[in-house]
């Protein structure tokens, strides 16, 4: 179940948190309850920064040890029935082995029991975390990270303060974290990791009102040969991917995010994005998804949106 956050001044945050409370009220059994263990399995990935799009999305998964045993078993099938030895990610789906994977992969996936989280933040939009829209690099938080350029520490700060309202929501006293990020320009070396580390640390305190107990950041490069980090990874992957490029085809033929979508026959967009969207119109799943889109709005707002994807035809893949 959701947690309500309380702690006040917490900016582009406090939008999101009162739609999971929303949301919370109307369909209760769409946050899971992590109660009842002692470890969270968070993973991320993200999309995006190509210039044809016009969002960028962050994508988070979240489970928990207890709750991985409700897929390893058709994970570990998938993998010994395809031969298949390689990563599943959006942009590879063009590949014929992993293209016969995906629909296997999903149904896979829609078993494991928790929650993905979908930020989708249009580009039109500035800084998330300046008034202005632009970061300043001057600030005593931001001088200490010398070696980033500025959208490097602006998608940095995004990523960590989203994982950290989520945890806040979601997590109980006591208990330990293990998040893996894609390797990206954020993870991309120890330091980076470490930094990321820091910030991450610094904003869950300032918005937890219970202790953690550990907390492990890494990212998939530290797999142990099973595919097992990978393969939670690419549930982000393939949700963040697929997701940019609906909402992209949308600005294109200038419609607005609104709640409820139908995607029809013929809409334009790619074969591979028209397949992963079905994970977002099967509902009563033990994997829950929450989309989120951030537009301007009026006299410098953002407006916030739950995206909620009601049918795929059939025939669309």
């Amino acid at each position: 179940m959701w947690r309500q956050i309380t702690k006040p001044n917490i900016g582009m945050l406090a939008g999101l948190d009162h739609i999971y409370c929303e949301l919370q009220k109307q369909r209760p059994a769409i946050f899971p309850d992590f109660s009842d263990d002692s470890i969270i399995f968070a993973a991320s990935d993200y999309s995006g920064q190509h210039k044809n799009a016009s969002y960028e999305a962050y994508s988070f998964v979240l489970t928990t040890r207890k709750r991985w045993q409700s897929w390893e078993r058709h994970r570990l099938q998938i993998r010994s029935r395809f031969l298949l030895r390689r990563r599943i990610s959006f942009k590879s789906l063009e590949d014929k082995r992993r293209w016969e994977v995906l629909p296997v992969f999903m149904a896979a996936a829609a078993l494991l029991d928790g929650i993905t989280f979908t930020i989708l933040v249009n580009k039109k939009l500035g800084s998330l975390f300046s008034p202005t829209g632009k970061l300043d690099l001057n600030h005593p938080d931001l001088a200490r990270l010398p070696n980033w350029k500025a959208s490097g520490i602006e998608r940095m700060l995004r990523v960590t303060h989203m994982m950290a309202l989520f945890i806040a929501g979601l997590s109980n006293e006591g208990q330990s974290l293990i998040w893996i990020t894609d390797e990206d320009d954020i993870a991309a070396n120890e330091d980076r990791l470490r930094e990321v580390t820091t910030i991450f640390s610094e904003v869950s305190s300032s918005l937890l009102e219970h202790n953690l107990r550990h907390f492990r950041f890494g990212t998939t490069a530290s797999d142990n040969g099973t595919m097992q980090l990978e393969d939670l990874a690419a549930i982000a992957d393939l949700s963040a991917g697929a997701l940019v490029d609906v909402l992209t085809d949308l600005e294109s033929d200038s419609k607005i995010t609104t709640p409820h979508l139908f995607l029809p026959i013929g809409h334009n967009v790619s074969r591979k994005s028209r397949a992963v969207m079905t994970w977002f119109t099967s509902y009563g799943m033990p994997m829950r998804h929450v989309i989120i889109a951030l537009d301007p709005g009026a006299m410098g707002e953002i407006n916030l949106r739950r995206m909620v994807f009601d049918e795929i035809s059939r025939d669309a893949v």
